[in-house]
């Protein structure tokens, strides 16, 4: 089967699987979603900003971190 349609063993072999567990071809959904804990967090950042304007990143991780208990990345702060 993989010869006829030029694609690889493992391919055929996990479309086959896919087929015996879900009943189905269809592509797979993509990665679990992401998940940040600044999402619904404009508030508690507006408020940090406001308080400690001359903050860096690094320090505003740790205030969030030390005010919610939930600690983010630099790069998550920076996004957010």
């Amino acid at each position: 089967m993989a010869i006829t349609f030029s694609v690889a063993k493992s391919l055929v072999q996990k479309l086959v699987k896919q087929h015996k567990t879900d009943g189905n071809l269809e592509p797979l959904k993509p990665g679990k979603p992401r998940f940040s804990h600044l999402t619904n967090a404009d508030l508690d950042l507006k408020k940090l900003v406001s308080e400690y304007p001359d903050a860096t990143l690094e320090e505003l991780c740790e205030l969030f971190g030390l005010k919610t208990g939930n600690w983010v990345s630099r790069t998550a702060m920076f996004r957010a």
